[in-house]
């Protein structure tokens, strides 16, 4: 009596195939998901040059499926941030600054790149490659702007994870200098809108003896009335207020003794500021 061939079993729903594309010369891979309200099926595929390739594939698009996420084909990492930047509101200086930002770098160079086969190695690539070029605080701003076009795109079921916040952004290079002034810088300024010369820090006495006018010096010892101590005498330090001066060509030079008030309206503005 011949052995009877045991039928095939049937694939269940879901199971999926995969098959070379003579034409488009790779494999695809679909599965079955029954058919849609006009009774055609649903049958949605995936592409690549391997059968392991597209294995894993049809994998992954199982995996979403179960937890509900579906990602189509065709939607890109570009098409992902436009749909975020149409869902926002900043200021116009903001939204400029964010759109161009995704014009001169993120639509280039990752923007083609279908949403879910964008991977955190894509994004650590792009960011280092970036870091060659700009700045910690710009390579901030664009993360900060893929991070939440994807954080978007999960609200909508569009992918899974978001590969963006598994990477870490390289040093980037130097900002631009800071145009706020240093402290030193700032005194400079407060020191002038007061009407006093620059460079004049402390009060000296340079007499032989115990007495002798006291007068606004820099430093290095340089006196604000131009006049050079004596070579005998002793120069000895009285205060850090300049208001302390006793020798009246110091305070004249130093504006101490004038009762300008515009000159002190201005000095206020200055100190506000």
């Amino acid at each position: 009596m011949a052995t009877q061939e045991p039928k095939r079993r049937r694939r269940d729903r879901g199971d999926g195939t995969i098959w070379w594309d003579k034409i488009n010369k790779c494999y695809v891979g679909s599965i079955s998901l029954g058919f849609n309200s006009d009774g055609s099926r649903k049958r949605p595929s995936v592409r690549g040059r391997t059968r392991t390739e597209v294995k894993e594939k049809l994998d992954e698009l199982r995996q979403e499926i179960n937890v509900g996420v579906r990602t189509p084909a065709t939607y890109t990492v570009e098409l992902c941030v436009k749909d975020w930047l149409e869902s926002i509101e900043r200021d116009p200086h903001t939204m400029e600054t964010i759109v161009g930002q995704a014009k001169n770098w993120i639509y280039p160079k990752i923007g083609a790149t279908k949403l879910r086969e964008f991977t955190a190695t894509d994004a650590d690539h792009f960011f280092k490659e970036l870091g060659q070029v700009l700045s910690k605080r710009t390579l901030v701003m664009i993360k900060s702007t893929l991070r939440r076009s994807i954080r978007r795109a999960q609200v909508h079921n569009l992918i899974a994870r978001n590969v963006v916040e598994l990477i870490d952004l390289p040093s980037g290079q130097p900002g631009r200098p800071s145009r706020a002034m240093t402290q030193a810088q700032a005194s400079r300024v407060l020191r002038a809108a007061s009407g006093q010369k620059s460079g004049f820090v402390k009060v000296v006495r340079a007499s032989k003896g115990r007495g002798g006018v006291a007068h606004a010096a820099t430093e290095t010892g340089e006196l604000a009335c131009g006049n050079k101590p004596h070579p005998g005498a002793t120069i000895v330090d009285v205060s850090a207020e300049l208001t302390d001066t006793t020798c009246r060509t110091c305070r004249s030079q130093l504006g101490l003794d004038d009762s300008d008030e515009a000159s002190g309206r201005l000095e206020a503005l200055f100190v506000i500021s």
